[in-house]
């Protein structure tokens, strides 16, 4: 795993590509339930900040429904990245 610089808070999400990094440098596949596991509460955490976002700017329903999953999604050529550049 990647090390943070000391007292650098880490996004929810950033823990969880690193986990999934760590998983698959491991030796986990892709069809691995930890795997799955793991994306279902990327996901999850997603949803839970633009729900956060939504409350604290005032958004409406559709905002969220749109927005809901935002941003990269976790998979294997993110563990690729990751290891190119850490």
């Amino acid at each position: 795993m990647r090390p943070r610089k000391r007292g650098k808070l880490m996004t929810i999400c950033e823990c969880h590509r690193q986990i999934y990094c760590h998983l698959i440098d491991s030796g986990y596949s892709e069809d691995d339930e930890e795997i799955a596991l793991l994306k279902k509460a990327y996901d999850i955490g997603k949803k839970m900040s633009t729900r956060l976002r939504q409350y604290k700017y005032n958004y409406d329903r559709g905002w969220y429904e749109k927005n809901k999953l935002a941003g990269p999604q976790i998979n294997e050529n993110m563990a690729k990245r990751d290891r190119k550049t850490g």
